[in-house]
């Protein structure tokens, strides 16, 4: 098409002078020998000629604008609207919730300065159909010259105390009544026995020392 266009642009850039000279001097476009052609001949010649030009250059402007319009198209969109992926957020539906944090210490309860702790029960215990035992409620002391001290009080007023220094590999328990010592022995601290889970809070700080009163202060207290 373009070149269709641009054959027919030449012609008419060609007939149009020859059309102009034809009309101020009919002789020079007239055959050698022959009688000057008519100006209305030379007229037609010269608007036909004008109506190819227009028909060549509308064929050059039709051809130039669909290449224009497939740039534009091709061309990014300023405008865009942003990806879709960029907001989405990734949620795994199979992710695995966190773990629970476990207990710092091995006691299940406290009461004041009571602490208690589960027994474990004994194949022979669960045979016989025992499925849980009372708790055991320990106090404990403090430490004194590098001796951790724990007591179990009971309800015949006889106080279990339990006594060792760190790493508390032996423990000596001692059974006290009216403040007088009834027996007293040294024993291994058992791993995954109770005693070993009350010193392993003791040495770990998850047990708070009682506070002792003194009777004295106490007597004070009550006459004041």
């Amino acid at each position: 098409m373009e070149i269709v266009g641009g054959v027919l642009i030449f012609l008419a850039v060609v007939t149009v002078p020859v059309g102009l000279m034809g009309l101020v001097s009919p002789k020079t476009v007239s055959p050698k020998g022959k009688p000057p052609l008519p100006r209305v001949k030379i007229l037609w010649s010269f608007t036909l000629a004008f109506l190819v030009f227009g028909i060549a250059g509308g064929a050059l402007v039709g051809r130039s604008q669909p290449s224009k319009s497939a740039r534009n198209d091709s061309s990014p969109s300023l405008t865009a609207e942003p990806s879709s992926q960029a907001t989405t957020v990734d949620v795994n539906p199979h992710a695995e919730p966190p773990a629970p944090q476990l207990p710092t210490h091995n006691y299940v309860m406290r009461d004041g300065d009571l602490y208690g702790y589960q027994p474990a029960i004994s194949d022979a215990e669960r045979n016989q159909g025992v499925a849980t035992k009372a708790l055991v409620m320990v106090r404990y002391r403090g430490q004194k010259n590098d001796v951790y001290t724990v007591e179990m009080p009971n309800d015949t007023g006889a106080i279990y105390r339990l006594e060792c220094k760190s790493p508390c590999e032996y423990v000596k328990t001692k059974i006290i009544l009216g403040g007088e010592v009834l027996k007293s022995e040294t024993v291994p601290n058992a791993p995954g026995s109770l005693m070993a889970a009350v010193f392993d809070d003791v040495l770990s700080d998850q047990l708070q020392p009682a506070v002792v009163r003194s009777r004295v202060a106490g007597n004070r207290s009550k006459g004041g």
